[in-house]
């Protein structure tokens, strides 16, 4: 029986080798007069700072620079960064960087017309008025957040991670411009890369999955199980680099409609509870989790291991289903993520608190999933 569903992306999105170039002519179209942009002191250090500030000078616009991020952005983060935006006066922002510095910029857009302090948006739809106009530059493949409605944060009184959700969230442009991926160290292509995966993957398994959200994440899903190890081993290849980031693009597009389910659940405590980066806690996560889920979905998983490359035809559907496991697991080791939690100073006594955490966030998931289950599962990643 066919189901009813819906399906929104509002981001208007263009992809292409140096696109980035045009940024000011975007920011222009959106009635920029002074653009706020918002990056981490690790693209300043790269070089690639300068790209963004040259395309916005080209257009006489005047800028000025927040380039206070970190990975995993605190509430005092955002916070102070809107601080900035009011002093400074901009009308339009740029997220320039990874998903912390593009949902940094999307959190100021929000405090922008809504105001408050980012700690008051954890959760659905509590963002009332339209965020400030947002232009998304990602210079990673992996978190998709230029395409999505989703802005995640630390909040360190709870030592959690939190995301708010908001159809008013999308960034009006995301400019996908692989050329800016050249420089990235290949330990985050390497956890940003399976991060996309990831996302595509738990988008597929979803509850709340569709027809057109699976489409999207069968896509993602094969081009970065063809594209990643060559990504990781030389970011300068464009060919893999370009495909890795619109797969990243797509793999956004499907959690924004269909949510996440266990791997993302339980890292987001690691991440903020140890600090640990979320795409390093997701890949460690990633395999125990299919496991768990292997017999909720097993049609399904049977096509997660087709399209990464494994051969399923004629075999069995649970034995077809596995080998997504098996593929998982191999990627993990060729990448030199970490192998475990306790490779990232996760220790086994937190286990109760981030199962407990891990609770609410379970929800799209496949397979049920309980108190006992979580505490099983991250013993089985320590």
């Amino acid at each position: 029986m066919f189901k009813a569903f819906e399906f929104q992306v509002t981001t208007r999105v263009k992809c292409g080798a140096n696109l980035v170039d045009g940024l000011g002519k975007e920011a222009l179209a959106l009635g920029g007069k002074k653009v706020l942009v918002v990056t981490d002191q690790g693209i300043v250090k790269a070089g690639l700072l300068e790209r963004v500030t040259a395309a916005l000078k080209k257009e006489g616009l005047a800028f000025e620079v927040y380039d206070r991020v970190e990975a995993n952005p605190r509430v005092e983060t955002i916070d102070r960064g809107h601080e900035f935006y009011r002093r400074v006066g901009a009308d339009v922002i740029v997220g320039f960087g990874g998903g912390s510095s593009m949902d940094t910029a999307k959190g100021i857009a929000v405090l922008a017309t809504n105001g408050g302090s980012m700690a008051q948006y954890a959760g659905q739809n509590k963002v009332q008025n339209r965020p400030a106009p947002v232009i998304a530059v990602p210079t990673t493949a992996g978190t998709g957040s230029e395409v999505t409605g989703n802005i995640a944060f630390t909040d360190l009184t709870k030592k959690d991670k939190m995301s708010c959700r908001s159809p008013l969230n999308f960034p009006r442009v995301a400019i996908l411009d692989h050329t800016l991926l050249a420089s990235l160290p290949a330990s985050i292509a390497a956890a940003t890369g399976m991060d996309a995966l990831i996302h595509a993957v738990e988008g597929y398994l979803s509850k709340k999955a569709s027809p057109m959200s699976d489409v999207l994440a069968l896509e993602a899903i094969r081009m970065i199980g063809s594209n990643i190890r060559k990504f990781v081993a030389n970011p300068e290849n464009e060919e893999a680099a370009a495909n890795m980031l619109l797969a990243s693009a797509l793999a956004g597009m499907v959690i924004t409609n269909t949510g996440t389910g266990n791997v993302h659940g339980m890292a987001r405590p690691v991440g903020g509870q140890f600090d640990v980066p979320h795409g390093v806690a997701c890949a460690i996560m990633f395999a125990p989790v299919m496991r768990f889920n292997l017999i909720s979905s097993p049609e399904k998983m049977a096509k997660v291991a087709g399209a990464l490359g494994e051969k399923v035809e004629g075999q069995p559907v649970l034995v077809a289903a596995a080998r997504a496991v098996d593929a998982v697991e191999k990627l993990v080791a060729d990448l030199g993520i970490p192998k475990n939690l306790s490779a990232v100073g996760v220790t086994s006594d937190a286990i109760p608190t981030l199962a407990q955490l891990s609770l609410a966030n379970t929800g799209p998931n496949p397979r049920r999933t309980t108190y006992e289950d979580l505490v099983a599962l991250f013993n089985e990643a320590i």
